[in-house]
């Protein structure tokens, strides 16, 4: 997709090397390289390494539309199989989502944790109080800041 992403042959060397390093933290996101990313990492890391050995994260853009409950169940259930994994050690919301009621995408994100499909949840380009201090807009559900 970029002229400076690597193949998949380029991330299993990568990744070997990483956990020889031990380096065990792994991040990337549905967004990179159409799924590639995720589909290379999780080859690379069944080839070299125990799951317990590995830390994943992976943070949902936006990509599909939203962060309804919806669209975060269908991008973790892409994930988990292009990782080819179980769950995931912690799952990253890349946004916040004004088109989407808090309370719905904080729901999905909880039955994701009661299922075991994610272990910790986090969240990353937006403001912390954008869980707390969101008014009402006429233009969206959940508000402005």
């Amino acid at each position: 997709m970029h002229d400076w992403a690597l193949d998949e042959e380029g991330t299993d060397a990568v990744i070997a090397h990483a956990l020889d390093l031990d380096i065990i933290f792994f991040d990337t996101a549905n967004g990179y390289s159409a799924g590639t990313s995720e589909a290379y990492l999780g080859k690379a890391l069944r080839k070299h390494a125990s799951r317990d050995r590995a830390v994943m994260a992976c943070a949902v853009y936006v990509t599909k539309g939203d962060l309804s409950s919806k669209a975060i169940h269908r991008e973790i259930d892409g994930m988990l199989r292009r990782l080819a994994t179980d769950y995931l050690d912690l799952y990253i919301i890349h946004r916040f989502d004004y088109g989407t009621p808090i309370e719905e995408t904080m729901e999905a994100l909880n039955e994701l944790v009661k299922a075991g499909k994610v272990r910790a949840l986090g969240a990353s380009v937006m403001y912390a109080t954008s869980f707390r201090t969101c008014r009402k807009s006429p233009r969206t559900t959940v508000g402005t800041l």
